[in-house]
């Protein structure tokens, strides 16, 4: 009888081990890295790529352009859109429909 009790705990603690796993490991939030990267086709901005590591307000985002890479601190963020702004260009990316508005000194593409 102890036998059988010693390994029927075992069996269910493997059961639930086994459950606790499988459902950590399923969670839709549980992903080690987020990122998002919106590609630009040819445009007049210069724009090739923006890359989002963290969508959190004051992180940096990664803006490559035709003269290189630079960063840009993210100014706002919610579940529809990303703002990132450095004075002078401010960008404006609807993560549904991954489309962009650029404002660059006053001139909006």
């Amino acid at each position: 009888m102890i036998i059988v009790t010693y390994r029927l705990k075992y069996f269910v603690y493997g059961v639930f081990g086994f459950g606790l796993i499988i459902g950590l490991t399923s969670c839709k939030g549980m992903s080690r890295f987020e990122q998002e990267t919106f590609s630009c086709g040819l445009n007049a901005t210069g724009i090739i790529e923006i890359i989002v590591r963290s969508i959190e307000r004051g992180e940096d985002a990664i803006l490559t352009t035709v003269d290189g890479e630079t960063r840009m601190p993210i100014t706002q963020s919610t579940d529809n859109l990303i703002a990132i702004s450095d004075g002078q260009t401010n960008i404006v990316i609807d993560r549904h429909t991954k489309m962009l508005e650029v404002t660059i000194a006053d001139k909006v593409y």
